[in-house]
Formats: C-alpha cells, structure tokens, sequence
C-alpha cells in the first residue's frame, strides 16, 4: 500500500500516524487532524519549521515504505507546530513524483468518477480532459488504453494520478472473466505493527520528548 493510500484513508482521522523505518530507516510521526497535518517528527525530533514539514511529506509520498500503524488520539492531546492541509499535498504529489510501478493499480482494477465536482490540479488538467468523459462509466486501465490508443503502462499512471488527486474512485468491480484478480497491485504489503512495539515506541519518544528534545 502506497503511502497515499494511507494517508487517503488516515487524514480524516484524529491521532498519530506511525511510519518504521521511513526514509532511509527513520522513525515518523505524523500528527493528524482533520485533514490536517499538525506536528511532525523525525525519529523522535520535532520538525517546527512548516517549509520543511512539507518537503517531509512530499518525499514519504515519494519514496517512504515499509511498516505503519495508527493510533487514535484525542486533538487535546497532539501537539500543533503548524496546520498544514495534506489534500493539496496528495495532489501536488502526484502530479510531480514518478510512479513506482509497484504502486500502480492493477490493469483490470474498476474505477469510476468520484461524485460531486473536485478541483482538478492544472497539472493534471490535460489529463482529465482525455480520461473524464470515458470514467462516466466504470472502467479500468486496460480499457482505457485501448479508447485513448496509449500504452496500458501509460493508462495505470494516469489512473494512479487521477486517484492521488480523489478524481476517481474504486468501483469494486472486476472485468466478467476474472474474479480472482486482485483489485490492486500491492508491494511490499503494508505491515500493521504490533501494539507491543508501538508502545515501546511510544515511551522511546516520550523519554525523549521527557529531556528536551
């Protein structure tokens, strides 16, 4: 599971975001609040600077991997250095950051037009363009190849896009014919980490936090 995934699913939510082995094997917190990104931290180290919280972010959007987990926590008890929304960040990501091919959906995965009229980032515009009129109905990767004659490499990348940026949704369908393929491609698996060590974690950071830093 990318971490735009993730963060699709947790940024909504109130509570810490808990990234192992992030960037190079650091440790990252990720306070989040309503779709906001309240505080940040590098192996225990707060990030008070919101210029470089971003930068932070756009890189684990890039290239962070490995072993999550989330904790509900109450507002009152996450510290705020800033209030930075994440959804523009989702869309400048994927306008920019190259696509791993192991993040891209799988070919016959079905997607549709999210409800409602979403701002399209400008520089997805040309895109949206092309893919929208043919999203009115559910279809997938390789169908969408195959009506706007591109490769099905180039369709998954913009399929992948138009997701990082909630233009589209998964429809939950698959093709008649193949039931039992996956509805993306995921690699590595996304790990939740045990509540033991999470709590050890957790009082590593607070001794921490407990001296200062």
């Amino acid at each position: 599971m990318s971490l735009t995934d993730v963060l699709r699913i947790a940024r909504s939510k109130t509570g810490t975001l808990y990234l192992y082995s992030a960037l190079g094997g650091r440790s990252i917190e990720l306070a989040l609040h309503n779709n906001h990104l309240l505080s940040l931290y590098i192996d225990g180290f707060a990030v008070q600077d919101r210029d470089r919280a971003t930068h932070t972010v756009l890189q684990l959007l890039s290239d962070a991997h490995g072993k999550f987990s989330f904790e509900d926590l109450a507002r009152d008890r996450l510290a705020r250095h800033y209030l930075l929304p994440l959804f523009p960040l989702l869309q400048q990501a994927a306008v920019q950051h190259v696509v791993p091919d192991v993040n891209l959906p799988h070919p016959q995965t079905m997607f549709r037009l999210r409800p409602g009229s979403p701002e399209v980032p400008a520089g997805l515009a040309t895109m949206w363009q092309q893919a929208s009129p043919h999203l009115k109905h559910v279809t997938n990767a390789e169908l969408l190849s195959q009506i706007l004659s591109v490769p099905q490499h180039d369709a998954q990348v913009m399929m992948y896009q138009l997701r990082s940026a909630a233009l589209i949704e998964l429809a939950h369908q698959h093709t008649p014919g193949n039931p039992s393929k996956p509805a993306q491609r995921q690699s590595p698996p996304a790990t939740v980490v045990t509540s033991e060590a999470r709590t050890m974690l957790q009082r590593l950071l607070g001794r921490l936090r407990g001296q200062g830093v």
